[in-house]
């Protein structure tokens, strides 16, 4: 069943919002109280949802420990490393790595800190024609 949230107290006084709030997804039924400096419509809103949303976490939740019965203090194994990447991936990473240095001298071109016959830029220009991919144009900002 779904849960429900109704408001069961609102009061200003003394510059603070204090509310009630009863929760119930139709067998259980939990009261919770909240004190606010200030808040409005749309903030209980979102305060009830995130709390349903705690609520039926909290209910979904299995906990197969037996009372009583010692608790494994194994840590968890580590995550395995990621797996190394592949000769296209390397490829895909240098010709990113070169385009970049490319925009960069073209930007230094652009507001003439640098000469458009800079030696870098013409070996650039030739590896990345070399070594496009179409693949890689989805990447290209």
């Amino acid at each position: 069943m779904a849960w429900t949230a109704t408001l069961l107290r609102l009061s200003k006084a003394h510059g603070r919002v204090d509310l009630e709030i009863r929760y119930s997804d139709g067998t259980d039924i939990v009261d919770k109280s909240y004190q606010f400096e200030r808040t409005n419509k749309t903030q209980i809103r979102a305060l009830a949802r995130r709390e349903v949303a705690r609520l039926q976490e909290i209910k979904d939740e299995v906990i197969d420990i037996v009372v009583d019965d010692d608790i494994d203090l194994t840590p968890p194994p580590d995550d395995p490393p990621p797996p190394d990447p592949t000769p296209e991936e390397i490829a895909e990473r240098l010709w990113f790595r070169d385009w970049r240095r490319l925009q960069t001298l073209l930007v230094l071109v652009n507001a003439e800190i640098i000469q458009p016959t800079d030696s870098r830029i013409d070996p650039l220009k030739v590896s990345l024609r070399a070594g496009l991919n179409n693949s890689y144009l989805s990447g290209i900002v």
